[in-house]
């Protein structure tokens, strides 16, 4: 009935998530670093793929693909405003992402 359709509804309205599952607002903005600390930059958008969605994250090394994985994701602190990866340093670039997934 609604396919196509945009909702749109208060942020305070929106149902509270089971733990560990974001509305895409609370992710957008996100500084995101690996797990030793290092910045990756910040998630700016969110990809809708068939198989995952996929976190665009854009910084000084350019932009990032991250799969949106709970294998990937290891931590997300809304309050710090950050977001944790498992990431290593052979993946850094759009292209090679890419070929990666």
């Amino acid at each position: 009935l609604f396919r196509g359709w945009t909702v749109k509804i208060p942020q305070g309205s929106a149902p509270p998530l089971p733990q560990g599952q974001y509305y895409e607002y609370e992710l957008i903005g996100l500084s995101v670093q690996d797990e030793a600390g290092r910045s990756m930059g910040t998630l700016e958008e969110i990809l809708k793929t068939p198989g995952h969605h996929v976190f665009v994250v854009r910084g000084d090394q350019g932009e990032v693909l991250i799969p949106a994985a709970k294998d990937v994701v290891s931590a997300v602190d809304l309050p710090g405003k950050t977001m944790t990866v498992r990431w290593t340093d052979e993946v850094t670039t759009k292209e090679t992402v890419r070929v990666a997934l």
